[in-house]
């Protein structure tokens, strides 16, 4: 172990190509003498370096260096007397990084592997290994389940993680698969299962319920052994958050709604805590009760025995701690907010607390497992950004931006962008931001050939990930904005509307895609929201083609008071006046058995 350590300090230390750092022909000599085991050491040291590192770009001849790696790596693969054992497990969750790099080179997948091993006996561990978003092999998810059910749910809980993007249609299509497929036995391998449960949505909006209800039986048979002792207090509230830290969006976004309710109840803050994240603010609150957390196990000693009423979460699915403590019965009464505004499909999940303005006016509970509470106006206050736009000229080149996250980069939106750009009048560049999420996990290369597979490449920019600033500066440089589907965005919309830029919006059904066509409509600039493709398409292309509208509704756009439409708050007693609500009716509520939305006047 010593001598892997220390070759693992010294890649680490390194910036020279991988062909430098370790020769290829130190791999050769441990298989030449059978020492698989030593040859699984290396390649799994040199994968850490890999994802410390952040791996972006090759350097030299890395790409036939990592081409010839992976040759050894599926020659000790294809090997039957070798069997994955203790410590290969990081490779599934490095498998991240393994399916970035092999999609940028010749080998683009391990599909031909899986077929030399595919008759091997024992050999489950190492076709999951395999069997990764970009294969073209498909194997039905149910007969894995049927070999191993403990192999099968550690590939189901980190394969969500192991493409950033979906703008391959093979990427697409598997992951809709996998989605179709999940399993009614899968259990939770350790604590960590929130990739699956927050991409769902990014990958099929409409299916997204099924795979979240499967994961949640599953925590709640992993969680069945806790026993909460509530005596409640009607005046007790707990706010259940991990990121209540005074800068987060999530914070800036429902503190002031927060701040009324502290006026009329006892609250708690119930923080969740990790070693990277901030310490939170909590003048709000008359205790702060901790929860630690770990990939193996969260520590919930603190909220064992509590005397809340009503347990308030405003960001269900952006920990992995909100999503456990949302299938307990922590409070008689259990709502959560918009900070991730989507369904959390849990039983023990009562109400979502939703806008009216934002919400479609037919049906709108058909999105959510909880009984829905509309509150008045958004779902969530906008909130104006830290950031002095600097105006600059704008360039030659007619650039289009597209904030879109990693996971809202899919193949639908990449076909419609070379579809614009097929039918505009003008050469378009579109500059993507896709933020950590395609840097990390060794995925920016793997992100520009998806995207050179639809576009040419000189009609698109991928940028790095970038600090706010200089985030907003480049998008200031762009001449309007589109807005991503079905995963749209609310801090982008506000960004584009700081800066000027004209934002298109194609709205769907949900809050999410809802959210931002409401700020345009508030702002009087509604002729920017599409309600299909074809006419959000229409939309961009006049903007590209006709520079008297562009100007226009530049000048219209630049002309908005931001703060008093919508940087203020007018009325900050929404979410207390329906917790006021909720616990005077909630019994009533329940037995009447009524899906239709509760309107808070």
């Amino acid at each position: 172990m010593a001598r892997d350590d220390d070759f693992f300090a010294r890649m680490l230390g390194s910036t020279e190509p991988f062909g430098v750092r370790c020769p290829l022909g130190e791999m050769e000599k441990l298989i030449r003498r059978r020492d698989y085991r030593g040859f699984m050491d290396r390649f799994r040291a040199m994968l850490r370096v890999v994802r410390n590192q952040n791996m972006g770009m090759f350097l030299g001849d890395d790409q036939k260096y990592f081409t010839e790696l992976f040759d050894l790596w599926f020659k000790v693969m294809e090997k039957p007397s070798f069997q994955l054992g203790e410590g290969d497990e990081i490779l599934f969750t490095c498998n991240s990084n393994i399916t970035n790099l092999l999609a940028v080179t010749p080998h683009r997948n391990g599909d031909e592997c899986m077929r030399k091993i595919a008759g091997q006996q024992d050999n489950m561990a190492k076709l999951l290994l395999l069997y990764t978003p970009r294969s073209r092999l498909e194997m039905p998810v149910a007969k894995l389940f049927d070999a191993n059910r403990m192999l099968a749910s550690l590939w189901y809980s980190c394969l969500w993680n192991w493409c950033d993007t979906y703008v391959s249609p093979v990427v697409q299509g598997n992951y809709e698969h996998f989605l179709e497929g999940v399993d009614s036995r899968f259990e939770p391998y350790d604590s960590d299962v929130i990739c699956g449960y927050f991409r769902c949505t990014y990958v099929d909006n409409s299916r997204d319920r099924m795979l979240k209800r499967v994961f949640n039986q599953a925590i709640r048979r992993y969680c069945s052994g806790v026993r909460i002792a509530n005596n409640p207090n009607p005046r007790s509230v707990a706010v259940i958050s991990a990121y209540w830290d005074g800068e987060h969006a999530v914070y800036r976004a429902f503190a002031p709604y927060v701040e009324e309710l502290a006026r009329h109840y006892d609250l708690t803050l119930v923080n969740m805590t990790l070693p990277n994240r901030k310490r939170p603010e909590t003048s709000l609150f008359r205790r702060v009760l901790d929860i630690e957390a770990s990939p193996e196990r969260i520590e919930v000693s603190s909220i064992l025995e509590n005397d809340f009423q009503l347990a308030y979460f405003p960001d269900v699915g952006m920990s992995q701690e909100s999503v456990y403590l949302a299938n307990m019965r922590i409070a008689p009464i259990q709502c959560m907010g918009t900070g991730h505004p989507v369904s959390s499909a849990s039983v023990n999940m009562d109400y979502f607390l939703s806008g009216a303005e934002v919400e479609t006016p037919d049906h709108p509970e058909e999105n959510y497992d909880e009984r829905l509470v509309l509150l008045p106006g958004l779902s969530v206050h906008p909130i104006k950004p830290k950031y002095s736009p600097v105006r600059p000229p704008l360039p030659d080149d007619f650039l289009i931006n597209c904030p879109w996250m990693h996971m809202k980069n899919n193949n639908r939106m990449a076909l419609a962008l070379r579809r614009i750009l097929d039918r505009a009048s003008r050469p378009v560049i579109f500059s993507i931001f896709p933020g950590c999420g395609a840097t990390g996990n060794s995925a920016f290369m793997a992100t520009i050939q998806d995207y050179a597979s639809i576009l040419p490449e000189s009609a698109f920019i991928i940028q790095p990930d970038l600090p706010y600033d200089e985030y907003m500066r480049r998008q200031e440089l762009g001449h309007f904005t589109l807005h991503s589907h079905p995963f749209g965005g609310g801090t982008t919309a506000v960004d584009a509307l700081l800066i000027g830029k004209p934002l298109v919006i194609l709205r769907g059904r949900n809050e999410y895609n809802r959210y931002a066509a409401a700020l345009l409509e508030r702002v009087g600039l509604g002729e920017l929201v599409a309600d299909g493709m074809d006419r959000w398409e229409a939309i961009c292309l006049r903007l590209v083609d006709d520079s008297a509208y562009l100007a226009d509704v530049t000048r219209r756009l630049g002309e908005i008071d931001l703060d008093s439409c919508l940087f203020r708050l007018a009325d900050a007693s929404g979410l207390r006046r329906a917790v006021d609500h909720l616990i005077r009716h909630d019994e009533v509520l329940r037995r009447d058995g009524n899906r239709e939305p509760i309107q808070i006047d």
